[in-house]
């Protein structure tokens, strides 16, 4: 397939025959809700990667208070 109008030509008739198979199966996708946008995802993917590895490194008080000390050798 070469050209731009053959591949046009193509694209809408995939389209369409995809439509075609979901309305059969009783799925309109106008009612389909909406995906979350993928770079939004990442960013939030991300910033909550951050805040764990940020909480993973430190010790809170009440932790700190809770451990054994070691035994002093004699």
């Amino acid at each position: 397939m070469q050209g731009e109008d053959p591949i046009t030509v193509e694209h809408v008739q995939n389209n369409q025959d995809i439509r075609d198979l979901l309305l059969k199966r009783g799925i309109w996708p106008e009612t389909l809700p909406p995906e979350e946008d993928l770079i939004k995802l990442e960013r939030r993917v991300k910033s909550q990667e951050k805040q764990i590895a940020g909480r993973a490194g430190k010790i809170t008080p009440a932790q700190r208070d809770t451990r054994q000390e070691p035994e002093e050798q004699q």
